[in-house]
């Protein structure tokens, strides 16, 4: 089973991706509408935009907790994954 590290941040309004979903094999679909990403200071979080999300997918923690997301895919991002309070 494949795994990522992740970045859990209580403070993001959602849970992102990086290209690491290709490596995963994880689909993505366009996004309804694009949104812009920007950092609490105001710069461009990635390449600043997001145009992709994932299908519902089960995140795995552990051996005991699951639960169904999606992610919004992060074009440019350092992180494999960002883990926020949607």
């Amino acid at each position: 089973m494949p795994s990522a590290q992740a970045l859990i941040d209580s403070g993001s309004s959602g849970n992102f991706i990086s290209q690491l979903l290709r490596k995963l094999c994880i689909k993505q679909k366009s996004c309804t509408q694009a949104l812009n990403m920007n950092t609490i200071l105001g710069k461009p979080l990635g390449y600043g935009y997001i145009n992709h999300e994932t299908p519902t997918v089960t995140l795995r923690t552990g051996n005991l907790h699951e639960k169904i997301i999606l992610f919004l895919v992060l074009d440019g991002s350092t992180t494999h994954v960002i883990l926020g309070c949607p």
